[in-house]
């Protein structure tokens, strides 16, 4: 019996040894990977002494979705500055990564601050904690020690795993058997070949008018997605990309329902965590529901929500993809994380300037996040780009909607144009850079 107990603890201790040695040895090669984007980083500053770098963090707005490549209001406001006579070279980097909430740049601010070693940082960040709750958990921990419940516990573990890269790579490796299983042709082989290089994603991801505007393009684009989902059914983004297609083109009704498709196809893809390629069919609609509050597209909300209704009772294990938080909740995590974010770049010694989202005067539904930033910018006296403010100015004077944004809510290049001559106009401002003239 002895015998047997010792055995089977033998075994355990085996397994956790080599899951150990696993871990740190794939630790080890992210290291390597960050460091290489550490060199990267540098030389992309490429930095002299008396250079001036301004830093941008934030998420698609400041990526720049919705305008073609070169077109953020980070590359616009590289030639702003390129144009004006400031008495020293100014470098302007874009470090926005699409759909990334506050706790997420938070958790990245020490590196890039390491990495790139800015004079300012424009930080514009917050309203995609609205459909991305990822390491929520964080920021609870940080206002609460003692409260404990269900659903905080099941947020914990999430993120707890999805720290170990081990758990992330079986994952990875078990969607692909559960793909692999499920299709004709393995899900790697057709990603790399149809969807990673094709040209009809990158310009689907881009919101390219040109392409959007030629039918054969648009056909061409549909049919490719749907040999996709021929050979591999179970992988659910090729269903996303035909909806986002319909998105696009105004078609609600459409795209919900590819989104949905996206959604069924395989709805443990993943389960819309944040390890990797998620399904895509969860953010989409959750997205989709918040612009059709904000659009008063009512009809639209019903049929969303009748279908994550009666997609929760079918599967109450993968409900917390559609899970929402009140705009209290939202308001107050975007508040404490921005503030902390505040904190950390005043105590490097770095100036910061903040921006809130030009979106908001279409509807006072997205205004709540607006009016986080701005309490942030009041109550730590942090100088302010009041984009709803300009934005709304604008519009009410007679600009056109088509000329700023896309369809979706996103800046097209007018849009991030005027995002990048309101940063910059708040930088002169502040006397942080003085200008002479333009050249």
């Amino acid at each position: 019996m002895n015998n047997r107990k010792q055995q089977i603890l033998a075994f355990f201790i085996g397994v956790f040894t080599i899951v150990l040695i696993f871990e740190i040895f794939l630790r080890i090669i992210g290291t390597i990977s960050q460091k290489s984007r550490e060199t990267a980083d540098n030389v992309i500053a490429g930095r002299q002494k008396d250079d001036f770098v301004i830093l941008c963090l934030g998420n698609s707005y400041t990526l720049g979705i919705g305008a073609p490549a070169g077109s953020s209001y980070p590359d616009q406001l590289q030639r702003m500055f390129d144009k004006a006579d400031t008495g020293r070279k100014v470098i302007v980097i874009n470090r926005g990564v699409g759909c990334e909430n506050t706790i997420e740049l938070l958790s990245k601010l020490g590196n890039n601050i390491n990495n790139i070693k800015p004079d300012i940082i424009v930080l514009q960040t917050g309203q995609v904690n609205g459909v991305n709750f990822c390491r929520y958990t964080e920021y609870l921990n940080r206002i609460s020690s003692g409260e404990l419940s269900l659903r905080r516990v099941g947020y914990f573990l999430n993120d707890l795993f999805s720290k170990i890269r081990t758990y992330k790579l079986l994952s990875l490796l078990v969607i692909n058997v559960q793909t692999k299983n499920k299709s004709k042709k393995p899900l790697a082989s057709y990603f790399r070949r149809e969807i990673g290089q094709s040209d009809a994603e990158l310009a689907i991801r881009s919101y390219d008018k040109n392409f959007f505007a030629d039918e054969k393009k648009v056909k061409a684009a549909i049919k490719l997605f749907k040999k996709g989902i021929e050979e591999s059914p179970a992988y659910p983004n090729s269903y996303a990309f035909i909806g986002r297609i319909y998105l696009y083109q105004n078609r609600y009704d459409k795209a919900l329902e590819w989104f949905i498709k996206a959604v069924m196809s395989n709805p443990d893809f993943r389960k819309g965590k944040d390890v990797g390629e998620d399904n895509h069919g969860y953010q989409l609609i959750r997205e989709m529901r918040m612009m059709a509050v904000a659009y008063h597209e009512e009809r639209i909300v019903s049929k969303i929500d009748k279908f994550i209704a009666e997609f929760n009772r079918r599967y109450p294990e993968n409900a917390e993809n559609f899970f929402s938080l009140s705009r209290d909740n939202i308001s107050s995590w975007v508040e404490s994380d921005i503030s902390e974010m505040v904190r950390i770049i005043r105590d490097r010694g770095i100036k910061i300037i903040l921006q809130n989202y030009p979106l908001c005067p279409i509807s006072q539904d997205c205004q709540y996040y607006n009016d986080a930033i701005g309490e942030v910018a009041v109550r730590l006296g942090v100088p302010l780009v009041d984009n709803g403010k300009i934005f709304k100015e604008v519009i009410d004077r007679g600009g056109k909607f088509e000329d700023y944004f896309i369809s979706d809510g996103h800046c097209n290049s007018g849009g991030y144009r005027l995002m990048a001559a309101n940063v910059y106009n708040k930088i002169i401002e502040e006397k942080i850079l003085n200008v002479n003239k333009q050249r």
